[in-house]
């Protein structure tokens, strides 16, 4: 057996800024919606934005941009 290292994976409130409107806003959808479309058996090109294992970092700086842009998330 190896052991798995974890190493976090960080970016700045600028490039995650950058990156979500780089996205065009209607190929976001919510985990509702992909659900549904999963269900239905309809495949899009979309994009569901999720995040596991959520530090403060993530109500601190994300919620704000997600927010700004009215972007659906998991957490």
């Amino acid at each position: 057996l190896h052991e798995v290292k974890y190493i976090p994976y960080t970016i700045t409130i600028k490039e995650f800024e950058e990156f979500l409107s780089s996205i065009p806003v209607d190929k976001i959808i919510s985990i509702s919606e992909l659900n549904k479309n999963i269900i239905e058996k309809k495949f899009y090109e979309k994009i569901t934005i999720t995040f596991d294992d959520v530090s403060e970092s993530v109500y601190l700086n994300a919620l704000k941009i997600l927010r700004k842009y009215q972007i659906p998330f998991t957490l």
